[in-house]
């Protein structure tokens, strides 16, 4: 319950905010949020809501085919304690049925859980894939697809650290429809493929022995 609502916040905080510039080369698929008391026994941790498919929010998260988000790791710095980097896998981030995607392992994130409430964090930055990548409705006119691919960085909205409710938007890179990569035919695609050239040959020069033939004849 902590976890929807701080996400319902963090989401009405980030469509509210004009000031985000948007580059004519990306498209938002969901947000980043650093977020407080979220786990199992309390503490921070970083969470992703995914704002595709039934969740889009045209014009900001426009698009309407549901995109999976896989998670590869995250690595946030720290400045206390002598200050440092953790790497948090991408297996303990987990999606849920809506494809919202949360770290929900238990402990500190040092110990290969997901807590991170004992560190002052800087800066974090996700890394991960997005799936399909094709065939995905709400893109903008002369694009075929988005790459798979993706990092977002987390910074302080203000001040030198994360405080719970700071957001990053995890935006997607356009393909130009011209672009998309068009699958190769399979072997057998192949194989047929040179079967008939070689029959339409045959044929053709069955045709101009059999024309010989008749003038030999005649």
């Amino acid at each position: 319950m902590r976890r929807s609502a701080m996400r319902a916040f963090v989401l009405a905080l980030a469509l509210g905010c004009a000031a985000r510039a948007a580059s004519a080369n990306t498209i938002s698929i969901g947000l980043l949020t650093y977020d407080e008391g979220v786990l199992q026994g309390g503490g921070n941790a970083f969470d992703i809501t995914n704002l595709s498919g039934s969740s889009a929010l045209p014009p900001d998260y426009p698009v309407t085919t549901p995109v999976t988000i896989t998670v590869t790791s995250l690595v946030a710095s720290y400045s206390n304690a002598g200050g440092g980097s953790l790497t948090i896998p991408g297996s303990n981030f987990i999606a849920d049925p809506t494809g919202n995607v949360t770290c929900g392992v238990a402990g500190d994130a040092s110990l290969g859980g997901c807590n991170i409430g004992a560190y002052t964090i800087t800066s974090a930055t996700l890394t991960g894939t997005f799936s399909p990548v094709t065939g995905l409705g709400g893109l903008p006119p002369g694009f075929g697809g988005i790459l798979g691919p993706f990092s977002a960085t987390i910074t302080p909205a203000a001040g030198a650290f994360l405080v719970p409710g700071d957001f990053a938007v995890v935006d997607a890179t356009l393909v130009a429809a011209t672009d998309v990569p068009v699958p190769e035919p399979s072997s057998g695609v192949l194989l047929d493929i040179g079967c008939i050239g070689l029959l339409a040959a045959w044929h053709v020069d069955r045709s101009r022995l059999l024309r010989r033939a008749e003038s030999t004849t005649l």
